[in-house]
């Protein structure tokens, strides 16, 4: 058995429980499923990496959703299946203890959504684990983003859902079978509970690449190939999503922020919250302490720069945004909410605001309901103890709708290349 892992479900018919172990033989691996009471009898019972003679079962074709090795068939054991230990046979039906078909990161960048592969790589980075509840089923899930590389010359991020009970750690070879390979962040893997990673697998071509690594790969890591995460600040593109891929993927959760681009429509900016804009020194544009914004007296104390200053009123305000697959508030601040009300300044707003005119509300209300292309900024910070994901706008532009169709018909023709 190379290979094993339980997990629990929910379906029409209740709640159930089943596992998986992938096995091999000396003519290549196949998908085992039990169910229910054979997660007692037969999963804590087998061990991993051992021979084992396997009786009864129905042979079907393989539901590549959720199988991470290449056979076209699984077996699904019945109440009847007998697992019991064998004699490991030699000679030339010897079964192999690792059963890896490796592909080089730099091959993944062309590969197709989807695919399943192999890797032996280097973790060249570990984030921290994180906790999350998914949006879809409402379970507890944790998740962790390695960066892995190899001697090909290129990175691809990799996200590992479910507890690994491997030490994984930064500098460490692992050999990872049946990850798939996605086009979240232009290019990247996921890697679930159920495939098999190995840490120092004793290797010859791990051995190799622990050689490269330690002897030139380490001083001049290779460029990454997956676009977004935790370094993906500044004019570095940023990942194009939907706002439910928020949730699904976890994102703003981990050590660092994560940045992505999304085409969202502005529905409702918030007039009433406390305050809409700061009093800003016009040279450092930190807040100006002592100004009475109020009574338009905006003199006042600049502490960065050590000296009195008039201020000016900088915007900083949220607002709800849409697209087809939910909403997410987004802190907008002076750069990027000037193109939103149309070019107008605080400054120029604040005497509408003072005297409560209806003028002051209807300009907010004309500048929504408009479609933009958004970059922005997602990380968990705490606020009065508690923890929140906030999402910031780093850069607004208004959508090209012949652009943006020319990149959805774009979309289509990969998508159908994909399909044949």
């Amino acid at each position: 058995m190379l290979n094993k892992g339980k997990k629990s479900y929910t379906n029409a018919r209740g709640e159930g429980r089943l596992f998986n172990m992938d096995v091999a033989d000396a003519s290549g691996e196949i998908r085992v499923t039990g169910f229910n009471d054979q997660v007692d009898q037969i999963y804590e019972v087998v061990e991993v990496g051992r021979c084992y003679r396997i009786s009864g079962g129905q042979l079907k074709p393989v539901n590549k959703q959720y199988s991470t090795n290449n056979h076209q068939y699984e077996i699904t054991l019945n109440r009847n299946c007998v697992v019991e230990p064998a004699e490991e046979p030699i000679g030339e039906l010897a079964i192999p203890k690792h059963n890896f078909v490796f592909t080089k990161v730099a091959a993944m960048e062309t590969m197709q959504e989807e695919s399943k592969v192999d890797v032996l790589a280097v973790i060249q980075q570990l984030d921290e684990p994180v906790t999350f509840t998914a949006k879809t089923s409402g379970k507890e899930m944790t998740k962790r983003v390695a960066q892995l590389t190899d001697d090909s010359g290129r990175a691809i991020e990799a996200t590992i859902f479910g507890t690994c009970d491997k030490p994984l750690q930064a500098n460490a070879i692992v050999a990872i079978k049946g990850a798939k390979v996605g086009s979240w962040n232009t290019k990247s893997l996921t890697i679930w509970g159920d495939a098999t990673i190995s840490v120092h697998p004793d290797l010859p071509e791990a051995h190799s690449l622990m050689g490269w690594w330690t002897s030139a790969g380490m001083h001049a890591p290779p460029p990454s190939m997956s676009v977004a995460g935790g370094n993906s600040g500044g004019g570095r593109p940023a990942a194009r999503i939907v706002f439910s891929d928020i949730e699904d993927n976890a994102m703003g959760l981990g050590q660092e922020p994560d940045y992505f681009t999304v085409r969202c429509m502005v529905t409702h900016i918030k007039t009433d919250q406390r305050s809409l804009w700061y009093v800003a020194c016009p040279q450092c544009k930190k807040k100006v302490v002592d100004a009475d914004d109020e009574n338009n007296q905006l003199q006042g104390n600049c502490e960065k720069c050590g000296q009195t200053v008039t201020g000016v009123r900088r915007w900083i305000f949220s607002a709800n945004c849409n697209d087809a697959t939910g909403n997410k508030y987004v802190s907008f601040f002076d750069d990027t909410a000037l193109p939103l009300l149309g070019g107008k300044t605080a400054d120029e707003l604040a005497p509408l605001k003072h005297a409560q005119s209806t003028e002051f509300d209807q300009h907010f209300i004309a500048s929504s309901f408009k479609q933009y292309n958004l970059k922005c900024r997602i990380k968990s910070e705490t606020y009065n103890s508690e923890a929140r994901v906030k999402v910031s706008c780093n850069a607004i532009t208004p959508v090209d709708f012949v652009v943006e169709g020319h990149s959805l018909l774009e979309e289509i023709r990969t998508m159908r290349q994909q399909a044949y």
